[in-house]
């Protein structure tokens, strides 16, 4: 969905990230989906591929492969709560690698 913004931009400028609308992810998910649970998920992802680096090695010009997704739209995790300090991210990171290492042979 990103390549897809990132191709329509008319000013593209390669690496340059800008803002999905929730339409474009209402449009890629099935009808009936959760799409705010889907953008959460795909913002986690951006969180370790981004500022954290962990998904590093999975990337392959630039994309992840279906493994990661996959992964991540039944990996358990938790919302963050208004108001309340949170101490890292909302799920295990390190099991999120560790099954992602064991499904991906990384």
């Amino acid at each position: 969905m990103q390549r897809e913004v990132q191709r329509s931009a008319p000013s593209h400028t390669p690496n340059q990230t800008g803002s999905i609308s929730i339409g474009l992810y209402q449009q890629a998910c099935r009808p009936g989906a959760d799409v705010a649970a889907v953008w959460y998920r795909v913002s986690m992802l951006h969180l370790l591929v981004g500022p954290i680096g962990l998904l590093t090695p999975w990337l392959h010009d630039g994309e992840l492969p279906d493994a990661v997704f996959n992964l991540a739209a039944t990996f358990p995790m938790n919302r963050l709560s208004v108001g309340k300090v949170n101490q890292g991210l909302p799920f295990d990171v390190q099991e999120f690698i560790e099954q992602l290492e064991q499904q991906t042979n990384h």
